[in-house]
């Protein structure tokens, strides 16, 4: 066993040690939807009143916001918790996620099929993909992105977010 092995192997006996009545408590879905996302909290294994949130698209785990997983891009214990709670859905693998923003294309000319999708995009869908483009961009930011742009990016995110809520409210 080697030394990634043998990391990867004390992360999930660190999930494996809690009890399956605790880890009912330690882990709560926010949101859900029909095609497979959602995000989950997880409560922190050593500090208190610390919840960890990670992203579930298409079935399978694609980020958490823990240092672990932000410094190292691999499964942390907080996933490998969510495995053994939920083992449907699909632990992380480092190549297994492409980000596909297909729905949500960038055009000036919007041709009448993604009008359809665009117009059926639920505001929990949306909600979804921007947390999944900011977690994406906080784990495999390049080098050359600063701190304070990537801090930028995420407010962009949160006014975008804002934005979209108010739009969705007025048109109900």
């Amino acid at each position: 066993m080697g030394p990634a092995e043998r990391r990867r192997r004390q992360r999930e006996m660190k999930a494996e040690a809690i009890n399956e009545i605790v880890m009912t408590t330690m882990i709560r879905e926010l949101e859900s939807t029909k095609n497979g996302n959602a995000r989950c909290e997880v409560d922190s294994f050593t500090v208190v009143e610390q919840l960890y949130v990670i992203i579930v698209q298409n079935g399978s785990m694609h980020s958490c916001n823990c240092a672990d997983f932000m410094l190292n891009k691999i499964a942390c214990k907080h996933m490998y918790l969510l495995d053994h709670l939920h083992r449907s859905i699909i632990i992380y693998e480092e190549s297994a996620y492409v980000l596909d923003l297909a729905p949500y294309t960038i055009s000036t000319q919007v041709n009448n099929e993604e009008a359809k999708i665009r117009n059926n995009a639920s505001f929990d869908d949306i909600m979804d993909k921007l947390a999944s483009i900011l977690a994406t961009c906080c784990v495999s930011r390049p080098a050359n992105v600063s701190e304070a742009e990537f801090n930028e990016l995420s407010n962009h995110v949160d006014s975008i977010a804002y934005i979209v809520k108010m739009t969705a409210a007025s048109c109900y």
